[in-house]
């Protein structure tokens, strides 16, 4: 069976791409790239059992998700990647989050920001050949999609361009 890729964020010294056919290799994944997540309702824990699957929440941040999921934080009802369905508003998911899809993590990183990641203040917080991308304010972040957070700085790889 040929499955979708999926992204993941792994300890290394530079982003990897995970390919279940075999197929790993350090390199910039694109907008164009062959993930296909399967879509899976959006589910509330009434008990809550630690950690979360994929979908599952209302997580606090990403320790409450199973392995390389992230808490995915809505305000209201927005989408989830890879989810269906509306949740309860402001409750956060967990989701598997493609390198590729903009993510802000709220606190200073302890370890090297990933592609797509924020907040960096210069290339020495991004992992490997990635770059931080300085902006003012609601730019886009060349190479990545989803919603940014205003004047956040996000890693990136240095050969992105805007779609």
């Amino acid at each position: 069976t040929n499955r979708p890729t999926k992204f993941v964020f792994e300890p290394s010294s530079s982003p990897v791409r995970r390919d279940p056919n075999g197929d790993n290799s350090s390199h910039s994944p694109s907008l164009s790239a062959s993930f296909q997540p399967s879509l899976y309702p959006l589910i509330d824990v009434s008990e809550p059992d630690y950690p979360f699957a994929q979908c599952q929440g209302n997580c606090r941040d990403s320790n409450d998700c199973q392995g390389s999921l992230v808490c995915y934080k809505r305000s209201r009802f927005e989408p989830v990647p890879g989810c269906f369905g509306d949740g309860t508003s402001g409750h956060n998911y967990c989701f598997d989050r493609p390198l590729d899809f903009l993510f802000s993590i709220n606190r200073e990183p302890s370890e090297p920001l990933n592609s797509c990641e924020a907040d960096c203040d210069d290339d020495s917080d991004c992992m490997g050949n990635l770059i931080c991308e300085q902006r003012d304010g609601s730019e886009e972040v060349p190479g990545c999609w989803g919603d940014a957070t205003n004047g956040w700085d996000y890693c990136r790889w240095p050969d992105s361009t805007s779609p």
